[in-house]
């Protein structure tokens, strides 16, 4: 009777099961992705194990790696010529031209007279540079303008903070000695070449003035005027442009340059027509005669004085007005640094356990996606779709 019962409840249940049709919610087509968090916290282990491996990396490089110091000078370029030029540059010119020094303190000009101080090339963070020193600097050195004011900061890294203090301060002395070569232009080489020739000219001057008065005194009777002296004076005065354009034209060219040969050409001429006129003069008894020529010759250099001041004078304004920008005033000298600048530890440190938590996270991630098995009544519910009858403990 009661196996009768059995058959008869087995058959019912048999029969609900061919009928029954999961709703849309319970069918497995649409499975809901598993949770980030909740996978990577299955495995979290994974996430200290590699920030506690991405820490001692850390440690291990800054323990061997050697620690660098930074050194810096900040420098201030000021206007030195005449105002009213110095006012007519705008901002953007200014600018335009710091930018260009900035390339100018880290090129190689100034970096060579950096490399050739005896002071600098023993310092002990260069001892084991091999190769072009210069080309050494150039990779290290860096001068930047300041964005916010106009002033150049020059700074270098060495292993020592003394040594890239010394460098620092090396360069920015280099490149004051370069602003003053640079003074020396084509025009204040041509003031130098007038100069000394003035000088010479003075020093002659005195003594035609004083050979003039002792012969006044030992010839008191004799009447001291010709017209010789007026044909003497005119060609004195060509001769002596003559000479001044050629003594330019020989400190700014070369030899062979055609408006040097020139210039030559004509002072010759005017030379060989004062000769003739001088010979002329010999022509008349030997007292006036040397009378004559002493006077004549007195003139010439005294034009030729003359003429060479006012020629300086002119030299000398155009050659101030060039000259700009070329005072160099310090404002921070380099200093040697208190502590390390590179590396940084704390940084270091940190980006290395935030690489090594992010690795240990992703593998994490991934460990749990390759791993098939289910964990809880609601992960086998949301996989198979259908309700869960009851769970065997």
């Amino acid at each position: 009777m009661r196996n009768t019962q059995d058959m008869v409840l087995r058959e019912q249940q048999r029969a609900e099961m061919a009928h029954y049709q999961p709703s849309a919610a319970q069918m497995p087509h649409n499975h809901p992705e598993p949770s980030i968090i909740r996978g990577i916290l299955r495995n979290f282990w994974l996430v200290i194990l590699f920030a506690l491996v991405g820490g001692g990396i850390s440690y291990l490089y800054l323990r061997k790696v050697k620690p660098l110091y930074l050194s810096e000078a900040k420098i201030e370029i000021l206007p030195t010529g005449p105002k009213v030029l110095s006012d007519t540059l705008g901002s953007a010119q200014r600018s335009n031209y710091l930018y260009t020094q900035a390339e100018l303190i880290k090129g190689t000009p100034v970096l060579s007279i950096v490399a050739s101080k005896p002071e600098i090339r023993s310092l002990p963070s260069l001892q084991n540079v091999h190769g072009d020193l210069v080309m050494y600097l150039r990779n290290r050195v860096e001068a930047e303008v300041g964005r916010v004011n106009a002033l150049i900061t020059v700074s270098t890294y060495a292993p020592s903070p003394e040594d890239a203090a010394a460098i620092v301060n090396s360069v920015v002395q280099a490149y004051q000695e370069l602003q003053l070569q640079e003074t020396t232009t084509a025009s204040s080489k041509m003031l130098d070449s007038l100069k000394n020739s003035k000088k010479e000219a003075d020093d002659n001057l005195a003594q035609l003035d004083a050979r003039k008065t002792e012969f006044q005194k030992k010839h008191s009777d004799l009447v001291f005027d010709s017209v010789f002296q007026q044909d003497l004076a005119v060609i004195s005065q060509n001769w002596t442009a003559a000479r001044i354009k050629s003594m330019e034209l020989g400190a700014g060219y070369m030899k062979d340059n055609p408006a040097v040969i020139r210039a030559r050409q004509t002072e010759e001429k005017y030379a060989n027509l004062y000769e003739e006129a001088r010979r002329k003069v010999l022509g008349l008894n030997v007292v006036q005669a040397d009378w004559e020529l002493l006077v004549a010759e007195q003139a010439k250099q005294q034009l030729f004085v003359n003429r060479l001041e006012e020629r300086i004078k002119e030299i000398e304004v155009n050659h101030s007005a060039e000259q700009i920008f070329n005072q160099v005033e310090i404002l921070e000298p380099a200093r040697a640094a208190d502590s390390a600048s590179y590396p940084r530890k704390n940084r270091t440190m940190a980006i290395a356990i935030v690489a090594g938590m992010l690795l240990g996270a992703g593998l994490a991630l991934l460990r749990d996606r390759l791993d098939g098995r289910m964990r809880s009544v609601e992960e086998i519910q949301n996989i198979i779709g259908l309700p869960i009858l009851g769970v065997v403990p």
